[in-house]
């Protein structure tokens, strides 16, 4: 907006710097939903998510309050699997929905209620086409804990809405 004068505004005013920016007719992404394991996750996370995290088990990210992710699907769907993890306070829920890359409205959505901080897996019944499908995931509100206020719950400064290990589609006939 204001632009940045360090040297004098007088020898020139700079906002941000671009390195390189390319567009291309397609990416390639896995198909048929994410792990967030994967090497190659990057290229499937849209916006609002942390750094990835590993437990003995599996890895993970954080997800802000607004999350977003792109799966693509070869064939049909008829159910979407979700390993995922609440914040550990109350954060009301979580809206999930799915709405093709080339189209404006959802075609799928789903609430998950708020449950515990543990890890669990649930399944939805979905009738996706094949193709591209950004899914976005809004929660009510989200959840902190900054210098441990609540000794009896984890520190934590970031602001959290739920973890996401992997998401992932059947095929229907």
């Amino acid at each position: 907006r204001h632009g940045w004068s360090d040297p004098p505004l007088e020898t020139r005013s700079l906002a941000f710097a671009l390195a390189s920016m390319s567009f291309e007719e397609s990416y390639e992404i896995a198909s048929g939903g994410l792990d967030m394991a994967s090497p190659t996750v990057e290229e499937q996370l849209v916006k609002g998510w942390f750094e990835p995290e590993e437990d003995v088990s599996r890895s993970y990210r954080w997800a802000t309050g607004r999350a977003a992710l792109m799966v693509r699907l070869a064939e049909s769907a008829s159910s979407a699997s979700f390993s995922y993890c609440m914040a550990p306070g109350d954060i009301g829920g979580v809206n999930v929905s799915l709405r093709p890359v080339d189209g404006p409205r959802a075609v799928w959505s789903e609430r998950i209620a708020w449950r515990d901080g543990d890890w669990h897996e649930d399944s939805f019944r979905v009738q996706l086409a094949a193709g591209d499908y950004v899914v976005a995931f809004d929660t009510d509100e989200t959840w902190r804990n900054p210098n441990q206020g609540d000794p009896a719950l984890p520190p934590e400064n970031r602001s959290l809405g739920f973890a996401l290990s992997s998401l992932s589609f059947d095929a229907g006939g």
